[in-house]
């Protein structure tokens, strides 16, 4: 999805090749409803990493807000 986006492509075939040290070969290849069924998925789980990511940036400011007011409360 880069890829085309950044090269203006449309890429619709993916083929995944593998081989084994004991050269065992495989070749997955992935394209039409199904190429299209795993890009929805890769971007459910990038917006998953991306509330992760806010959920926990959240948690840092919250907790130096917490320390902040503490030591404003400890000076009056």
């Amino acid at each position: 999805m880069a890829h085309d986006y950044v090269h203006k492509s449309k890429i619709e075939k993916c083929v995944i090749m593998v081989c084994t040290p004991d050269l065992y070969y495989q070749e997955f290849i992935i394209q039409g409803l199904e190429l299209r069924k795993w890009k929805h998925e890769f971007l459910k789980r990038l917006d998953m990493f991306h509330e992760i990511k806010r959920e926990k940036s959240s948690d840092i400011n919250t907790t130096q807000l917490l320390k902040e007011f503490e030591k404003d409360g400890n000076e009056a």
